[in-house]
């Protein structure tokens, strides 16, 4: 017979939200923005006339950002999650529940 055990633990998802926005979201997007633009300017010519792409690239990228928070903010809390839960310590933890409960 398989026993599952599920132990539940809650993640504050507002803080990594709050982290985001204050430190990540800025770095996040001159990142994005960096890298499109080597990539672009691999793609266009030298001169490329008048356009600002930097410009035209961020601004794209803040509403990308935008429209995808939750999203962003979810694959985060689950990668967390996992990161922890590959953890020896809370490997552990896990095992000594499992034994008590076979105790039990």
């Amino acid at each position: 017979m398989k026993t599952e055990f599920l132990v539940p633990f809650e993640l504050d998802t507002s803080a990594i939200e709050q982290k985001m926005q204050a430190e990540g979201y800025d770095e996040a997007v001159s990142r994005i923005v960096e890298n499109a633009m080597k990539e672009l300017k691999k793609v266009l010519p030298n001169r490329y006339g008048s356009i600002n792409w930097d410009m035209v690239l961020s601004i794209y990228v803040h509403k990308w950002l935008d429209d995808h928070t939750e999203e962003i903010i979810d694959t985060t809390a689950l990668l967390l999650a996992k990161k922890i839960g590959n953890k020896r310590r809370w490997r552990d933890v896990l095992e000594d529940v499992k034994k008590e409960m076979k105790e039990e």
